[in-house]
């Protein structure tokens, strides 16, 4: 289907559930490249397989409504440290999904990440000191246990959207930078030991992705305006 207009500092945010009926997934599937028939097909668990065949397949298609092109058509390329983007054009985007929901953001020549992560019991702390950056780890350790949750989910996509957008991955260390962790305060980058000029460059935004689900857009410049979508 066409896409919507996509301003010059518009960002798109598109969700999608991952679920699929039989006769669904086979249609999906048809849209897929041979690499990525061959990821699906090393997945373990049936239910991981339909999630990532859902989900490309819902990024091609949202992709192909902006080119104007079928799903099938989309041609990605990659980055050095393996970001996908488009073999061509100013469009720009970045995919996550976690559980049965997908998150896909699209921009305009400013690079953007996004992270979504289905909530659920971990070893919050002891994941935190593995992972976070001090002041993020003191923060946490200061919340109460009923918003200990909160706080490492937003810390968890707050991180990951922004180094997805950055295109380093895990090749950029998580300890080098802090971003805002405490419940019902603006997510945002705090401060970068990589190069401080960083957290000017960089806006950050909660995203609703559901129930049971943390999200985080995170895009280079500012952005006039953010634009959802629900794919269902």
């Amino acid at each position: 289907m066409p896409a919507p207009p996509l301003g010059d500092h518009d960002v798109h945010i598109w969700t999608a559930r991952l679920k699929a009926t039989p006769s669904q997934f086979e249609s999906l599937e048809s849209t897929l490249s041979r690499d990525e028939h061959e990821r699906a097909g090393r997945f373990h668990f049936e239910r991981h397989r339909t999630a990532f065949v859902a989900a490309r397949a819902a990024l091609r298609g949202i992709l192909g409504g902006y080119l104007g092109i079928a799903p099938r058509e989309v041609q990605f390329g990659y980055g050095p440290q393996g970001k996908p983007g488009l073999a061509t054009g100013d469009l720009q985007f970045n995919a996550s999904h976690s559980g049965d929901v997908a998150v896909v953001g699209v921009t305009r020549r400013q690079r953007i990440g996004v992270d979504v992560e289905q909530r659920r019991e971990l070893e919050y702390l002891a994941l935190a000191e593995h992972f976070f950056a001090l002041p993020e780890i003191t923060e946490l350790q200061s919340l109460a246990a009923g918003t200990l949750p909160d706080g490492f989910f937003n810390c968890w996509t707050r991180k990951e959207a922004y180094i997805k957008a950055r295109g380093e991955g895990l090749y950029c260390p998580l300890d080098q930078f802090d971003v805002s962790v405490t419940p019902g305060n603006p997510a945002m980058l705090l401060k970068s030991r990589m190069d401080e000029k960083e957290v000017s460059r960089w806006s950050f935004q909660d995203l609703l992705a559901g129930p049971g689900y943390a999200a985080t857009l995170a895009v280079e410049r500012s952005f006039s305006r953010m634009v959802l979508w629900d794919l269902g």
